[in-house]
């Protein structure tokens, strides 16, 4: 068993290795939309097999789940840090910090009820968000731009 979950440590450390020359190839915003991707098909070859062959696709969906899940969570939290102002930038990482562990027991709730045909929705939804909003016309996040109070546009964190 313990052998299995250490399957989730070998993506995480593939997923860390990932995100600088990911993200200089393809960009951060597409970064995110890729990995979401490749996230959701981890989580969907998890249940999949038999007998040995389910401890094969377990191992396999876990690593690429696991890398799929780091690589947007170290891009994000690079652009929070660039984006944010100093001032700021302690209030928005503890906003964050809140709104996200504070999903985990929600989330505990949640998944005794779930099926896997729903959390598989979930998950492939979530990277169908970013592909329907405006990261999708983006290469990397700091180039977002919003109009200032004078109407021009400006680079967010760039």
């Amino acid at each position: 068993m313990g052998l299995l979950l250490a399957a989730d440590g070998i993506g995480t450390l593939i997923g860390a290795a990932l995100p600088t020359r990911f993200t200089r190839w393809i960009g951060s915003a597409r970064a995110l939309i890729v990995a979401g991707f490749v996230a959701a098909a981890g989580a969907v070859v998890v249940p999949w097999g038999a007998g040995g062959f389910a401890y094969v696709m377990f191992v396999v969906g876990n690593v690429v789940f696991s890398a799929g899940v780091v690589v947007p969570s170290v891009v994000t939290r690079t652009y929070r840090q660039v984006a944010s102002p100093p001032e700021l930038l302690s209030r928005v990482m503890a906003t964050v910090r809140f709104v996200s562990w504070g999903a985990v027991p929600v989330g505990g709730v949640v998944a005794g009820a779930r099926h896997v045909v729903g959390l598989c929705g979930v998950l492939v939804g979530a990277p169908v968000v970013l592909v329907l909003s405006p990261v999708c016309r983006l290469r990397d996040l700091t180039d977002f731009r919003v109009a200032d109070r004078d109407g021009e546009a400006v680079a967010v964190g760039g």
